[in-house]
């Protein structure tokens, strides 16, 4: 456990040069900053849903966490509109999530991911990175395939 906790502080919490910072401004801005143009991005899509961070959770909005918790919104709500009968609501969520992956996910967490795989000292870490990558590949094609059959 004391091996784990001192690489997750090294890997995203302490500083140094040496980091993978799970934040998608910081992955997209030029200065590689926080709360940049992707946190308002992120931040008014979650809005547009009527969703808002949680009080115990004080990282900006662009937290891998919390764009990964979004998918799993508009899955949900996708799955509900299905069970409602609801084909188009459950196309839009689907929509939704596509361009989410597109426009957001995609663009930062691949590197995200290598910066782990770089600096990570114990092999979870470098496993939840592989794990992810693959995530986000397979839920693309998942998306579109699941557009075309509804």
């Amino acid at each position: 456990e004391t091996e784990l906790a001192a690489d997750f502080a090294g890997l995203f919490l302490g500083g140094g040069r040496k980091r993978a910072y799970p934040y998608e401004s910081v992955y997209t801005s030029p200065e590689r900053l926080l709360m940049q143009r992707a946190r308002d991005e992120v931040l008014a899509l979650y809005r547009e849903e009527g969703l808002g961070r949680r009080d115990d959770f004080r990282a900006p909005e662009d937290h891998i966490a919390m764009e990964f918790e979004f998918m799993g919104y508009l899955c949900q709500k996708a799955l509900e509109s299905l069970d409602a009968d609801n084909a188009e609501g459950a196309k839009g969520f689907l929509r939704k999530q596509g361009a989410f992956v597109e426009e957001h996910l995609l663009v930062w967490v691949p590197q995200f991911c290598k910066d782990i795989l770089k600096y990570a000292r114990t092999d979870f870490y470098k496993a939840i990175a592989k794990i992810t990558e693959e995530h986000l590949s397979f839920e693309s094609e998942v998306v579109a395939e699941l557009m075309g059959v509804i």
